[in-house]
């Protein structure tokens, strides 16, 4: 079995390698290989990373938002290499990281069965804020407001970042570090995805 971590080339890049770092060391697992999100003009990390992970292999992400945030394609090639036997895990699922002890039968199936409740969360995810007439318009500008029932001006783009943070188990202090608001908006945000719990 190998541990491949995958880290995408954001803003949150050197705090996930530091995350990564410290969780080899109090959890107790070796990375393999480090992949960063482009590795040269034509071919993507993520997609480096699949052509070598076989089945039993686990793909580490620093978060569930790292999921979240692939394009079309590459979730699509990480939902065949996971029906194939690939395992996935994010640090900020703890309940995920017993992927990266899968070393008997039962630890293997219960890697498999985390792997796929992951999946099937992050597809649920992506499936809601694509749909969600609340970030219908999360296309346009960051500064692209429109109005609320209230009339006060609606930040269609801050409320999608939220969402997105909120679904891959942040916390309001991790937010609104994040993204710089008030813990009301996170509110508003949060009780725009009530109905995520029966759609999962």
């Amino acid at each position: 079995m190998k541990i491949f971590a995958y880290i995408p080339k954001n803003d949150e890049c050197d705090l996930a390698k530091i995350a990564l770092n410290h969780a080899c060391q109090t959890v107790g697992f070796k990375i393999d290989r480090i992949f960063e999100e482009l590795v040269n003009d034509s071919i993507t990390g993520f997609e480096s990373l699949l052509s070598l992970a076989q089945p039993g292999d686990v793909i580490l992400v620093y978060r569930m938002i790292g999921l979240i945030r692939l394009p079309k394609d590459e979730w699509l090639n990480l939902q065949i290499a996971t029906e194939a036997g690939v395992n996935i895990a994010a640090l900020n699922l703890k309940s995920t990281l017993h992927c990266l002890h899968a070393l008997n039968p039962a630890e293997r199936l219960a890697a498999r069965a985390s792997t796929n409740t992951l999946m099937e969360l992050t597809e649920g995810a992506i499936n809601f804020i694509q749909t969600s007439p609340e970030f219908a318009k999360r296309q346009s500008p960051p500064d692209t407001e429109i109005k609320s029932a209230a009339g006060r001006p609606v930040d269609s783009a801050l409320h999608y970042r939220i969402s997105v943070l909120l679904l891959s188990g942040a916390s309001y202090s991790d937010i609104q570090k994040e993204v710089n608001c008030g813990r009301s908006t996170i509110s508003k945000v949060k009780q725009s995805l009530g109905k995520l719990d029966n759609a999962l």
